[in-house]
């Protein structure tokens, strides 16, 4: 006598006994089932940049704009408010803000446990993989260049102090004085002298030559061929800079883009300036900090 064997589960028919085996090698289906968590999986990736790798460069940098514009505002710098008044945080923001370990100070990325650096600081220096700095004797040519006498090594380092507590990297545009004349230059490397006597302070930077004329306000530079060298506390602070494409007739082009979305790959054209050899450069006197 044949009896047949059926069992129900919710959405899922049993009505043989291979699925009954199933059952018995791998546990019944409602643990198989999505649960609420997995039904939001696609929500949940929307909301994790990191994850889903969509916008992350523009996810950086609107972070970094809301922390400027908060910085900007905290420190008593004035905003343009709703009424079309310029106006200003009050005493007791100000106060909170500029208050050392603070949590607003914290957040905006103040080190209060740190010792801040002396304006000329040579940093980020270049080490061996034992972490002591490399140490070279001064050749002839920027012996003659530095008009030193004697035996120097040197120690070179990619950051530098300002006087305004600012760490300036190579490849920064940086301001400077010499005899009471404020003087442009792009930063290319920091070297420490070292003697007997002592060390010197030094940096290597391309010299900018400021031009008469101004757009929008703003100071123009041309960028020079030649490096030179300067006191390294000199330096006042880094400055923001633009490459003047208009007087350059730089040209906006169009190209293919390939980039990789999750699993999917996927072609997009997009449009970026192609920069001429044109060596101006525009003092960008409207940043915020």
């Amino acid at each position: 006598m044949h009896n047949e064997f059926s069992m129900t589960f919710p959405g899922v028919a049993l009505d043989d006994f291979n699925r009954v085996d199933d059952i018995s090698n791998h546990g019944p289906p409602k643990a198989y089932c999505e649960d609420g968590f997995e039904k939001k999986h696609g929500q949940v990736r929307d909301e994790i940049f990191n994850q889903n790798q969509k916008a992350r460069s523009g996810d950086l940098a609107l972070q970094f704009a809301k922390s400027a514009m908060l910085n900007h505002v905290m420190s008593g710098r004035f905003i343009l408010a709703n009424n079309g008044r310029w106006t200003q945080a009050s005493e007791s923001v100000q106060h909170m803000f500029g208050r050392k370990g603070s949590k607003v100070a914290k957040f905006l990325g103040d080190q209060a446990d740190s010792k801040p650096r002396q304006a000329g600081t040579i940093s980020k220096l270049e080490r061996r993989k034992g972490k002591r700095p490399v140490v070279n004797p001064l050749d002839e040519l920027d012996t003659l260049q530095l008009g030193l006498d004697g035996n120097y090594n040197v120690v070179k380092g990619t950051a530098v102090t300002a006087k305004n507590g600012e760490l300036i990297n190579n490849g920064q545009w940086l301001k400077y004085t010499t005899e009471n004349e404020e003087c442009y230059g792009e930063f290319i490397e920091g070297i420490i002298l070292e003697n007997t006597a002592g060390g010197i302070n030094k940096i290597k930077i391309i010299k900018g030559t400021v031009r008469e004329e101004k757009v929008l306000g703003c100071i123009t530079i041309e960028r020079g061929e030649e490096s030179i060298y300067v006191d390294a506390t000199s330096v006042v602070s880094s400055v923001q800079v633009f490459h003047d494409c208009l007087t350059g007739n730089c040209r906006t082009i169009e190209e293919d883009k390939v980039k990789k979305v999750e699993q999917e790959t996927i072609e997009t054209k997009i449009k970026r300036i192609k920069h001429s050899n044109y060596n101006c450069f525009i003092i960008n006197n409207f940043n915020l900090c």
